[in-house]
Order: C-alpha cells, then sequence, then structure tokens
C-alpha cells in the first residue's frame, strides 16, 4: 500500500468537503503536524481538533469504497445478464425440491448478489428452519436487513448467528458493523474485538475498531489498531471495508 497516495487522496477529499481551511491541509500536507511519524494522518487531525472523528470515517469508507468499485461495467452487466437468466432455474429447483436447502441457498445468494434484498430475506426465512448451517442463514438475513438500512432487524439476526456457530469471525464482524452503523459504538468494539480474536489478521475489524477508539478520543489504541491492519495487508494494494454501503451518506 502507498501510504502517501494514500494520504494524499485524504487531504484533497478533506479539503473538497470543506471540512478543514486549506492552510490546515496544506500543512497536514508537508507533515507539519505530524509529531509522532507513526501515527496515521487521519488520527492526527481528529486528535488534534481539526478534524471530526466521524466526518473522518466517512472519508476513510467514500475512499475505500471507490478502489474496490473499478469500473468493469461490461463484465458487470454479464454477470446480472446471467443472473437474470439463472433465476428462473432457480426457481424451479425450489418448486421440485421445496423441502431441499440447497435450492434456497442458490436462490438466495443470487439474489443478494442481484440486491434482491426483499427476497433473499423471504428464502433465508426459510432456511434458518431447514438448514443444517442456521448461523449462515441467519448471517445472511442480517445482511440483507443491513443493506435496506433495517439495522435493529439485522443486529437481531447478526446476534442469532453469533449465537448458534460463535466460531467464525466474519459474523462477528458483520454484527459488529451493524452496531456501528446504529451508533453502538461500544456494541461495535466489542464485536470488532471478537472477530480479531477469531480471525488472525483480520484487517477489516482492526480498521473498523480503529475508526471507533478515535471516536472515543483513544488515539493510542487507533493508531495501534490501524498499524495492525496495515501489517495484515502485505499482500493486498488496499484494506478492504465490508458492508461499507452501510455508511453511505
Amino acid at each position: 500500500m502507498d501510504i502517501e497516495v494514500q494520504e494524499r487522496k485524504f487531504l484533497e477529499q478533506v479539503l473538497l468537503d470543506g471540512l478543514c481551511s486549506i492552510e490546515v491541509v496544506e500543512k497536514a500536507a508537508r507533515s507539519g503536524y505530524a509529531e509522532d511519524p507513526s501515527q496515521p494522518l487521519f488520527v492526527t487531525l481528529v486528535g488534534k481538533g481539526f478534524l471530526d472523528a466521524q466526518a473522518a470515517w466517512h472519508i476513510l469508507r467514500r475512499l475505500i469504497g471507490l478502489e474496490r468499485r473499478p469500473d468493469h461495467q461490461s463484465d458487470t452487466q454479464v454477470h446480472a445478464d446471467q443472473l437474470t437468466r439463472a433465476f428462473d432455474s432457480l426457481d424451479r429447483a425450489v418448486q421440485q425440491a421445496p423441502a431441499e436447502e440447497e435450492g434456497y441457498w442458490n436462490r438466495a445468494r443470487a439474489r443478494f448478489q442481484d440486491k434482491r434484498y426483499q427476497e433473499t430475506i423471504r428464502d433465508c426465512t426459510v432456511l434458518v428452519k431447514i438448514a443444517s448451517d442456521k448461523a449462515a442463514a441467519y448471517n445472511l438475513k442480517g445482511r440483507a436487513h443491513a443493506r435496506l438500512r433495517s439495522f435493529e432487524e439485522a443486529i437481531c439476526e447478526h446476534e442469532d448467528a453469533v449465537v448458534s456457530n460463535p466460531d467464525v469471525a466474519q459474523y462477528h464482524f458483520d454484527l459488529g458493523c451493524c452496531y456501528h452503523a446504529h451508533g453502538n459504538l461500544e456494541g461495535a468494539r466489542a464485536s470488532y474485538g471478537r472477530a480479531i480474536e477469531r480471525g488472525e489478521g483480520y484487517s477489516e475489524a482492526l480498521f473498523h475498531r480503529a475508526v471507533v477508539h478515535c471516536a472515543g478520543s483513544d488515539l493510542e489504541a487507533a493508531t495501534q489498531d490501524w498499524q495492525s491492519a496495515l501489517l495484515a495487508e502485505t499482500g493486498r494494494s488496499q484494506v478492504e471495508i465490508d458492508l461499507n454501503e452501510l455508511f453511505s451518506s
């Protein structure tokens, strides 16, 4: 990861959003506020009171969202066409074997991919009754509710998922994201922590928890999590944020 490039993009967005004066941005660009070179720029600006923690988070989310969505419009269209053609066969599979979970799983995942979240929820309602892996069904149902910004319902489903199978880091992370989006920072911090414990090098959870620490003015903890996230990302070009759509403005 090219940290200088990322921080330059961050400063450009701060200026475009009118969150800091041009003087502050120019001084930050020259590392004029960097008393500790190891401290990430967003932590420094928040710590000195130039930038609100939540505003910093929204900028980071947008930047990462842009980097996670390269423009492959033709590939996306082909994929959408394939999904559309597949739905008839998926429906037939469920109709032919209504007591079998495989058909429901295939259709629920396809519907989720195609952003048909209400239909995903209906399939998952069946799956939590018949599936051998009920935790996965609860979690997918929670993710669909989250995409609809129904966070209370999403939290209930994700909580059922972690009760059903507490060993899966992703379930704790998804629950943490919903707590975070719903404004429960303590719940988010705890869930991200459990995801980190269960998933070695779980950089997304480390990054999210850094933002929670920053919002709570624990800048030392925020810096530690940020640095740990970057160390875990040595094989990838950018820290990813799952469920970043939850935080879209």
